[in-house]
């Protein structure tokens, strides 16, 4: 997955850093917070469970960030994430192109509101 939206980010200029990855990070959470504070645009993956996945989607959300949520096609989400609109993948090729879709409108929207 993380190819897939590292591939898709930079066809429009967008970095597409995840935070964990850097090694020189001694707390992930204040540098999670920075990051998704600084960003354009955060994207989530739901499929599967996991209590940081959803702290940061709360996060962004309650800094009015646009949040782009994905998941493996037939993930079943819990109930307080079942309104959330979601890119339902069923393989990279699909993931990439729905993205794809999502982050042109997303910078369409920005470009005009400038």
């Amino acid at each position: 997955m993380l190819e897939s939206y590292k591939a898709v980010c930079g066809e429009f200029d967008y970095e597409c850093k995840r935070v964990d990855d850097a090694s020189n990070v001694p707390r992930i959470l204040p540098e999670m917070i920075e990051k998704i504070e600084e960003c354009a645009f955060a994207i989530v993956d739901l499929s599967k469970e996991s209590p940081n996945v959803y702290y940061e989607l709360g996060y962004a959300e309650g800094h009015d960030k646009t949040v782009i949520v994905t998941a493996k096609k037939d993930t079943t989400l819990p109930f307080d994430a079942k309104d959330i609109p979601v890119i339902f993948w069923q393989n990279q090729k699909s993931l990439r192109d729905m993205l794809r879709e999502k982050v042109k409108k997303l910078q369409e929207q920005d470009s005009v509101m400038q």
